[in-house]
Formats: structure tokens, C-alpha cells, sequence
């Protein structure tokens, strides 16, 4: 596995983020951070492809960051249906 970078969100997906790094053989490659919307983009910013070689987000953070047209893929994580019913 290459280097990860895990923009969380919310709390919640940061801590889901730290559990699962937790149980990778190699947890180096996984590097978790918590940043939103423009914050998510400065964090982004600041990576090179030297640094990670994806980046995982989601919502409307993950499609500030595809829009950034970065040299780093971007993964997005798409939120449910479920989710957004559980919000309202």
C-alpha cells in the first residue's frame, strides 16, 4: 500500500480513520488528518505526490478537492442516502 492521507471530515471519521490505521500491518502508510471544506483544501494544498499518493475525503470536501485538479488522485467516499436521512 502507498501513502494515505485521510482528510476526516467530522470527529466521528477521524476516529474511524485512527481505529483503522490501527489494524493495517504497515499503519506508516496511512496518515490521518481532520480538515473541512477550505481547511481540507489547505491541507491538500500543502501535500505533494512526494508526501501521499491519494488522498480519501468526502462530501462536498472531496469535490473542492477533485476540483483542485491535483497531481495527488483523489478518493472520495460518497455520503448514503442513509446517512442523510439519520441527519435530518
Amino acid at each position: 500500500m502507498g501513502k494515505i492521507i485521510l482528510i476526516a471530515t467530522t470527529p466521528a471519521m477521524r476516529e474511524m480513520g485512527i481505529e483503522l490505521k490501527r489494524k493495517l500491518p504497515d499503519s506508516d502508510n496511512l496518515i490521518v488528518l481532520q480538515g473541512a471544506m477550505d481547511n481540507a483544501v489547505t491541507i491538500a494544498k500543502d501535500l505533494n505526490s512526494k508526501e501521499a499518493d491519494a488522498i480519501i475525503c468526502r462530501g462536498a470536501s472531496g469535490r473542492m478537492l477533485e476540483e483542485m485538479d491535483l497531481s495527488i488522485p483523489i478518493i472520495d467516499i460518497s455520503v448514503s442516502d442513509e446517512e442523510v436521512i439519520h441527519k435530518i
